[in-house]
């Protein structure tokens, strides 16, 4: 084998060898592409899940207030009250 087709095939060789590594940064890049991605996805039903629980939160909330509109303090003095009351009565 003469001395130009073995720099041929060293330059052929290197050159395979530059494209692989470029193609192996390209894997590398679109694996942390395709994990970001399924963390995306993965927050978003979270952030789903937690909208709707907001939501019922809030619903439960809106009935509880019409229910009692008075607050905890006040409705704990009514109880002494009327617990005093009782005591007197009996």
């Amino acid at each position: 084998m003469s001395n130009d087709q073995t720099a041929s095939i060293r330059w052929a060789i290197e050159e395979l060898s530059k494209q692989k590594d470029e193609i192996e940064s390209k894997i590398s890049v679109a694996r942390k592409r395709d994990d970001t991605s399924e963390l995306i996805k993965e927050v978003l039903a979270q952030k789903d899940a937690l909208d709707k629980r907001i939501s019922a939160l809030e619903d439960g909330l809106k009935v509880s207030s019409e229910l009692v509109q008075a607050p905890v303090t006040q409705l704990e003095n009514e109880k002494t009250e009327i617990s005093e009351k009782l005591e007197i009565a009996q």
